[in-house]
Parts: C-alpha cells; sequence; structure tokens
C-alpha cells in the first residue's frame, strides 16, 4: 500500500495502534566504511551544538523512544564549542543530539543499535546545571559521564543520576554509511528524549514503542510497527507511506502537516525557591559597578544562583539583570545590566522581593575617558626572544588627573612557568612570584596561575620584560592603557615586540568567567579558555581600534566600545 500526505491535506489517521520500537574504549585504529563526500548542508552554516537546545526550545520535539536514520557525509553540520571536552570519541562527525531529561532510576543502562551493526559510537554529559539550557556550552566541557568508542552497539551507563535533571547525549554514525538509529529507553529506568527536527527523516527499520517522529520538511516510512504501540509522524510539507509500512489493530498511528513545534515538555530553568544571596562590596559574589563612559552608561556585573536585581538610587524601582555567562567552579551564573547614567548614584543589589538589600560602599560616578598616549622611554633591543606563550589578566585602576602614579594590583599568567622574573622598562629583575595555586580572596578559591602580587605604581603605558633563564632569552611587551571612565573599568593591551601580536585584557568582570564557555567575544575575537576576559587578537597593525564586547549571538553588549591601542615602539 501506498499513502501520502502533503501540505494543505486533511489529518490522515490510520485506526490502528502503534508506537515505534527502537566504556570508555577509545579504537584509533577504526575506519569508516565509506569515505565522506561534501555535501550541502540543511543549514546556512554549522550550528554551535550547545546553542542547539536554547535557541530551539520552543522547537524541540520530545519523545520516549526514536528510530531515525544515521547522519551521513556531516549533512547535519553541527559545531563543538572551543573547550568541548569528547572524552573518548576520537571523531565526532555525523554527530546526533538529544537531550535527555532524567524521570527516575539509580543506575541505568542505555543500549544503542542499528539495523544494518554498522560502527555508532555514544557519550552523554550532564547534569546541566540548573536545567538551564543556557549552560548547555558549559556542561559540554565537562569529561562525559559515559563514553563508548567501541565498535557496532555503544552502551552508555549513569550511576545515581539527577532524577528531574538534563543531560546532553550525542550518537555519531562513524561508518558514515546508511543505517537506522534505535533509540530505546535504558535498563534501570525511564527518560524522555527531545531532539530538533532534521530536514528529511527516511525511517525502515522496524520500529515499536511510544515514538514522536518529526521533520522539518518531509517523511518517508517503509517499515512494520510493533503491535501495541504508538506512533505520531509529523511533516513540514509531506509524509509518505510506501511499501513495507505495516499496522495491525492493536497500534495507533497518527500523521499531520505541521512545523516541528513542543507541546508537551517545559524546558525553562527548575523555578525552586528563590535563596536570598549576599551580594555587599567584595564579596564572593563580587559585585562590580563602574561605567561606560563611551555610552554614558552605568555597567554592573555579578555571580548569583538566581536572577538579581539592581536599582540605581533608592526611589528606582528594582529591574532585573541579564544573563551573560557562567562560573565554571560553581552552579552561579554571571550577571549584567546597563543603565543610562544621570549622576552619582549608589546602585542597590539584591536576589529578589523581601531579600536583603545591598547597597554599594562607594558612590559610582563618571570618571574621565582617559586614552592619551604616553611617553616611553627608550630600552635596549632584545637580542634573544622568549616566548612565555601565555594570557594575562592585570587588576589595576586608571584615574583622571594621575599621570604617572598607576597601581598595578594582581598580575596573572598562566600556570606552571618556573624560574619567573621580570623587570618594568629595562629596570632591575624582579622575583616577587607565587607559583602554588593563588588563593583568590574576592571570588574564595583557588586558581590555577602564576601570580606576580602588587607591582606597585606604574605608568600608565609601560614596557615589561619576562625570562625564565636569568635573562639568556626575554619576552617583551610594549603594554598600554585605557579607562572605561569608572572604578577598575580598564583594557590592558600587551603587545608583543617578537612577533606584533596582541593580546587584550578587559576587566570588567573575574578571570575565571571562562567566556569562551559562555559565547562571548571582544569583536570577531574569542577569549583564551580559563582567561575569560583575555583574547588573542593575532598580528594587526599598529593603530587605535574600536571593538564590542559581546555575546556572540550580538544579545547583550557589556561594551560598545572597548579601545585598544596597537603600539610596538
Amino acid at each position: 500500500m501506498l499513502y501520502k500526505i502533503i501540505k494543505g491535506g486533511d489529518l490522515f489517521r490510520i485506526s490502528c495502534f502503534i508506537l515505534i520500537s527502537f566504556s570508555l574504549l577509545a579504537q584509533d585504529k577504526k575506519e569508516p566504511r565509506k569515505s565522506y563526500n561534501s555535501v550541502s548542508t540543511i543549514y546556512d552554516s554549522c550550528q554551535v551544538v550547545c546553542n542547539l537546545f536554547p535557541a530551539n526550545r520552543e522547537n524541540l520535539v520530545a519523545t520516549e523512544e526514536l528510530v531515525f536514520p544515521a547522519i551521513t557525509n556531516n549533512s547535519e553540520c553541527y559545531e563543538v564549542p572551543n573547550n568541548f571536552n569528547p572524552g573518548c570519541l576520537l571523531s565526532y562527525n555525523n554527530s546526533k543530539w538529544f537531550l535527555v531529561k532524567v524521570l527516575d532510576g539509580d543506575s541505568l543502562t542505555f543500549n544503542f543499535k542499528n539495523s544494518s551493526e554498522y560502527d555508532i559510537d555514544a557519550a552523554i554529559w550532564g547534569p546541566i546545571i540548573g536545567n538551564d539550557l543556557d549552560s548547555t556550552c558549559f556542561t559540554s566541557s565537562q569529561f562525559p559521564k559515559s563514553c563508548d568508542y567501541s565498535a557496532i552497539e555503544p552502551t552508555l551507563n549513569l550511576y545515581n543520576p539527577d532524577s528531574g535533571s538534563f543531560y546532553l547525549l550525542t550518537i555519531t554514525n562513524y561508518s558514515n554509511d546508511d543505517t537506522d538509529i534505535l533509540l530505546k529507553q535504558p535498563e534501570g529506568g525511564s527518560v524522555i528524549y527531545s531532539y530538533f527536527c532534521s530536514e528529511t527523516s527516511n525511517v525502515s527499520s522496524p520500529s515499536g514503542g511510544n515514538q514522536n517522529l518529526q521533520a522539518i520538511n518531509s517523511l518517508q516510512l517503509s517499515f512494520e510497527i510493533s503491535p501495541s504501540s504508538s506512533f505520531t509522524a509529523k511533516g513540514g510539507n509531506s509524509i509518505e507511506l510506501l511499501p513495507g509500512f505495516e499496522s495491525d489493530s492493536s497500534t495507533i498511528f497518527s500523521a499531520n502537516i505541521g512545523e516541528c513545534i513542543n507541546t508537551s515538555q517545559n524546558y525553562n530553568p527548575d523555578s525552586s525557591e528563590v535563596i536570598c544571596e549576599d551580594f555587599h562590596n567584595h564579596g564572593n559574589n563580587i559585585p562590580h559597578i563602574y561605567t561606560n563612559a563611551s555610552s554614558n552608561e552605568m555597567v554592573g556585573t555579578i555571580f548569583a544562583i538566581s536572577q538579581p536585581e539592581y536599582r540605581i538610587s533608592s526611589s528606582d524601582p528594582y529591574l532585573k539583570m541579564t544573563k551573560i555567562g557562567v562560573d565554571k567552579d560553581s552552579s552561579r551564573f554571571f550577571w549584567g545590566y546597563r543603565h543610562p547614567y544621570t549622576g552619582p548614584s549608589n546602585v542597590h543589589l539584591r536576589t529578589n522581593e523581601g531579600c536583603p538589600t545591598y547597597p554599594d560602599e562607594r558612590t559610582t560616578q563618571m570618571e574621565y575617558l582617559y586614552r592619551e598616549e604616553r611617553s616611553l622611554p627608550v630600552l635596549d633591543t632584545i637580542e634573544n626572544y622568549a616566548n612565555l606563550n601565555t594570557p594575562f589578566h592585570l587588576s589595576n585602576d586608571l584615574h583622571y588627573g594621575q599621570y604617572n602614579n598607576y597601581d598595578l594590583w594582581n598580575f596573572y599568567l598562566k600556570g606552571g612557568i618556573t624560574n619567573l622574573t621580570y623587570r618594568i622598562n629595562g629596570g632591575s629583575w624582579r622575583a616577587s612570584i607565587d607559583y602554588t595555586p593563588v588563593w583568590e580572596p574576592f571570588t574564595e578559591r583557588y586558581l590555577d596561575v602564576t601570580r606576580i602580587e602588587h607591582i606597585g605604581n606604574v605608568q600608565k603605558d609601560f614596557y615589561i620584560d619576562f625570562t625564565t633563564d636569568d635573562g639568556q632569552t626575554v619576552d617583551r611587551y610594549l603594554v598600554t592603557r585605557s579607562s572605561c571612565g569608572g572604578h577598575f573599568c580598564g583594557t590592558t593591551v600587551f603587545n608583543r615586540l617578537a612577533d606584533s601580536t596582541v593580546i587584550v585584557n578587559v576587566f570588567q568582570g573575574d578571570i575565571n568567567v571562562d567566556m569562551q564557555l559562555t559565547n562571548t567575544q571582544l569583536g570577531d575575537f574569542q577569549p583564551f579558555g580559563g582567561f575569560g576576559t583575555c583574547f588573542n587578537l593575532g598580528k594587526l597593525p599598529e593603530d587605535e581600534y574600536h571593538f564590542a564586547l559581546k555575546s556572540t549571538k550580538g544579545d547583550f553588549v557589556l561594551d560598545p566600545d572597548v579601545f585598544v591601542r596597537v603600539k610596538f615602539d
């Protein structure tokens, strides 16, 4: 028999009952069955995996089980974030991604099979913090909870999973050959799978269980539905029931034309009872309140579990802050706001109505937007250059009217550097270096960095030299600095003389806000992993540049005008 349902047609219903049923071993000598061919993807550009679910939460499809055609030739194109941790997966081509919501069970075993017994692999990460899909990128940066790269039938295990929590699952078609993959309920418990629709789906393998199969454009079904199953099919333009499609009177099958739209699941963060948090100055939530003089705005950032509120003065209403990042070492998020500047203010922070209010200890006011170039001493040239190959984080303050008296506080480099000494403007070598994991009092945690603690007063622009071999080779940087216009808000540019590369540190947040995980960038430049406010701009010619510090999607701009002076002599 042959049935076809097209867009604009009536609901097609068969009065029968149907539902489709659908270790950590890395094998580096495996080979795909078929070589890869270049194909056009269904997307204008490859989607970042961890954005797939938060960006499409209203278009996710939930199902108990699923039989789906394996992706070949990367025809559904996904990119992983820079800090993605693949675990045992030596390849993650042809990956299909799912959210897995655990309903019950203390020990879950997932067994994945495919119709042709070809090589497929699988891994699972999680749980996603607070069931907040915006934290999916952070989740994918952690080592998988379970991962199997063995041939044909991978098995994953979740021990003591968090009931009600979301996990991130991928199943990859390593073989790159045509086969149907069977996604079934795990042993030891039950889950709900959620997925983003493929363009088309052509399934020929026998199916059973409770299955919800949808596609953006068309479905082609040519299989036998197991007795006493329930199967829902939806295609954006057409559904074709081809020879081989069969069901009996105990199965339920329904089909209709329509968009892939979520109708059953809540993908919003947990709405648990709000806990009042402490936002006093210099506490471990480190509220940072300052101004952007270039845009005449009050700006603030803070760490918090729940969405915090702010008001500019005691007579103003409280407003909600915007989520812009994740604290990679806890369940907190990074929040921010921008507000028109009308005059000096004592900003108030709180978690929610009924919680304590924390006024800022200082008056925040607009200060001079200090970007003037300063003269530099003439130094001897470097004969043999070293390369520390490190990001930088410099905590410093620039005040209008101070031309030769700028305090340099904590100066962080990557961890693991030994025998380091430094000098400022060709002066004496200094060795006041802290090599052990550094206790950060504001964040109340250890940082794996090399720290120079409180260099002291230094002119606005300066040279800094580093050596690890007593001066035989030297890594020299010309450092230019500019203020944003407010308290501890500045940009430091490290211009490396050896190769004209440029590293920029923006001081609008904490070092442990890994903006790489939260898709935040400076212009088009991505941050260093682990140094969330430091960006490698590569080689640039001498000039003055202006970049926006923003999310990758552009939905939040923390600073619209970060000033960068590139200078090498």
